[in-house]
């Protein structure tokens, strides 16, 4: 989007002519300068915040002859999006990772009443995480203890199940491309 187009949008979203929009978007980058110029920090609540920054002078090279040049000291503004704005943005992707999380807190609930009616196995790595596992204090509750319990042996269960699949998959896929030979 560029200025012009900017004063379009602005017009049709008040209700302005497009000559008070753009009036109104040359105030406001006007005072936005300014403000920086003098070493403010301009904050738009929702919007983000503009911060002037400033490089001192240094030396550097020449890429082409690698002679030495100095580089005169300058400023600059750095853009800060403030937080309403970053979530707006990604306000789809949030959407999306929260219904994977729904998900997968659901998906272990129906593999681990598959895994109670199937015999328990023990491997190496079940024991070493029931192993590492925090101890609770006395003030916690036995329903807090007993989610955390059911929580650990679902993801083993989980992370046996998907191995296992995985490793017959591999196995199943040379015999499918000797037979398409």
């Amino acid at each position: 989007m560029n200025k012009s187009e900017l004063i379009e949008a602005v017009a049709s979203a008040a209700g302005l002519e497009k000559k008070q929009a753009e009036a109104a978007i040359g105030a406001f980058v006007d005072s936005v300068v300014t403000k920086t110029k003098s070493g403010e920090p301009v904050s738009i609540f929702g919007f983000g915040t503009f911060k002037p920054t400033a490089r001192a002078a240094r030396k550097g090279r020449n890429p082409q002859t690698g002679a030495p040049v100095k580089i005169a000291a300058s400023k600059g503004v750095k853009f800060q999006p403030a937080t309403a704005f970053k979530t707006t943005l990604n306000t789809r992707g949030a959407a999306k990772k929260a219904t994977a999380k729904k998900a997968a807190t659901k998906a272990p609930a129906k593999t681990s009443k598959a895994a109670a009616k199937a015999p328990a196995k023990t491997t190496k790595s079940t024991t070493k995480t029931a192993a590492k596992a925090p101890a609770k204090t006395a003030k916690s509750s036995t329903k807090a203890t007993k989610a955390a319990a059911t929580t650990k042996a679902t993801r083993a269960t989980t992370a046996r199940a998907t191995t296992g699949r995985a490793t017959t998959a591999k196995k199943a896929t040379p015999a499918k491309a000797a037979k398409k030979r």
